[in-house]
């Protein structure tokens, strides 16, 4: 049972559970958030109506849920906008807060600041969900977010168009363990940066711990006319990196790395698909000069550097391991696929590199068996049922013009069971109606 009073209706709502010491808060259009926050003790809800809200909020080290009506729907976050006003950071959490601090179902948009447009977290560790940062900048770092000595957790955000002059456009990452989950970043960008210590398109860290997964980044970039690295990410000096089920597409950099920079920083790249990134220097899908490093089961198509068109490995010895390396191509240098032209060592197996441009892989490399590197990547075949024959086909059209069914590309005939023939099935599409009916009347009369 909950208890309701009013204060002043140009302040909140506020209604008392009578089964606990937490308040729940109501702000509407035209009442100031931060009132809440202030009068909020540890437990508390505060839920804020559609409109926008023009101002900055202190989060004060308060274990609370500041939240819209409904934070999993899209409509509902994209009209719950807390606007900055280009005064500061819109959110701050510089009092030790935790992930019991929980800011939920908002647009965070028009903050300024030097570190931190959108969000500034310092020391703290909040837990950050289903919020878009669209349109903050920082004359320095993070113009969605700067976190600094926390663990924050950041999930089912959006990241866009976003602003630092130097490093992370969208987010940057210093000392602290950062896990970002079902994330999306779209045109972020490190607008003046030019230094090799610099760029990040979407997310920089430094000497930090990073999990990212799940994630899509696409047409993040650095400055055009700096050659600093990472069009989307850049790790530097990190602890160690994870970058599971992501998606890198139509990323740049006028340095290295159009997808990834990772430098120093013990990285594990997984399940990821790199796609039209560009890096003008090397490394159009990653660059990496990091120890301790693997990328696995990772998907390089039609990437475009200087050198190195989809991986270019600085130093040490990655292990690369069950990708597929297609299709990148080189502005002038080597290494359509893969470039290690210096102190770099790749350890490759079970994967394949082929029709790339103007070559496959240049430099040093260690084959670990299962490798295979061709001048054109081979057209995938798949079984085709026909009756109770099967035949092998590249082209699923002429499977189904035999009156076949294509079991999909990679099948054989020697592993795949074909189904049961229906002769009645005259149409092919799978079952007996008056399709087949009226296919028996087109072909009524005499055989020829």
């Amino acid at each position: 049972m909950k208890f309701t009073k009013h204060f002043a209706s140009s302040v909140c709502l506020v209604i008392f559970s009578a089964t606990s010491n937490a308040a729940e808060y109501h702000v509407y259009p035209g009442q100031p958030i931060q009132f809440s926050i202030d009068i909020a003790t540890h437990g508390d809800v505060i839920i804020v109506h559609q409109g926008t809200y023009w101002e900055t909020l202190n989060m004060l080290g308060k274990a609370v849920t500041l939240r819209s009506e409904e934070p999993t729907n899209p409509a509902v976050v994209a009209n719950t906008i807390i606007n900055g006003d280009g005064q500061g950071p819109v959110i701050t959490c510089d009092t030790t807060e935790g992930n019991d601090t929980i800011i939920s179902g908002f647009t965070i948009t028009n903050g300024s600041s030097s570190l931190g447009g959108g969000m500034f977290n310092y020391y703290s560790s909040p837990d950050v969900n289903h919020c878009t940062f669209s349109g903050n900048e920082a004359n320095d770092k993070g113009g969605g977010m700067y976190n600094n000595h926390g663990e924050p957790v950041v999930r089912d955000c959006t990241f866009t168009n976003n602003t630092a002059w130097f490093k992370g456009g969208g987010m940057y990452n210093d000392n602290c363990t950062t896990t970002i989950l079902d994330c999306t970043f779209s045109s972020n960008m490190a607008t003046q940066a030019s230094l090799a210590v610099e760029g990040g398109g979407a997310i920089h860290s430094y000497f930090s711990t990073i999990t990212i997964s799940n994630c899509s980044f696409t047409d993040n970039s650095t400055n055009m006319y700096g050659s600093s690295p990472g069009g989307a990410i850049q790790e530097r000096s990190c602890n160690s990196t994870t970058i599971t089920n992501c998606l890198l597409e139509n990323n740049s950099t006028h340095g290295v790395g159009g997808g990834i920079y990772s430098y120093l920083s013990p990285s594990t790249i997984s399940e990821c698909t790199f796609s039209n990134n560009t890096a003008i220097n090397g490394g159009g899908g990653v660059y990496i000069c990091s120890e301790d490093s693997t990328i696995s089961s990772c998907v390089f198509n039609n990437n475009m550097a200087g050198l190195g068109g989809g991986i270019y490995v600085g130093c040490y010895s990655p292990t690369i391991s069950d990708c597929h390396i297609h299709h990148n191509t080189l502005t002038f240098g080597f290494g359509g696929g893969i470039a290690s032209p210096w102190d770099g060592n790749p350890i490759i197996s079970n994967t394949q590199i082929c029709s790339n441009s103007p070559d496959q892989i240049h430099g040093s490399f260690t084959s670990n068996g299962g490798l295979t590197i061709q001048e054109e990547c081979p057209v995938p075949t798949g079984a085709c049922c026909i009756g109770e024959g099967c035949i092998e086909t590249s082209d699923a059209a002429d499977c189904s013009d035999a009156g076949g069914t294509f079991m999909g590309h990679e099948s054989d005939c020697a592993t795949v069971t074909c189904p049961e023939p229906c002769p009645a099935d005259l149409t092919g599409d799978g079952q007996v109606n008056i399709d087949d009916i009226f296919a028996i009347l087109g072909m009524w009369g005499l055989c020829p």
